[in-house]
């Protein structure tokens, strides 16, 4: 039974671990292609802006924005 549960959250751990791993190598290479402004390109990263809540202020935006406060 404790063989069981040891397994388990080694299972847990290590799925864990490489989520986290993949998300870290998606954002290196999303910084350094400097295209976090640009629409996605693959659905790998539409993915991981979603995942990571990614909704960047689009340049237009701001001024939009700007603009409506005065």
């Amino acid at each position: 039974m404790i063989t069981l549960a040891i397994l388990t959250a080694l299972l847990l751990t290590s799925a864990m671990l490489a989520g986290i791993v993949l998300l870290r190598l998606a954002i290196k290479r999303e910084e350094s292609r400097n295209s976090l402004y640009d629409p996605p390109t693959t659905l790998t990263v539409a993915v991981t802006r979603r995942v990571l809540g990614w909704h960047g202020p689009r340049p237009q935006d701001i001024a939009q924005a700007r603009r409506q406060r005065r």
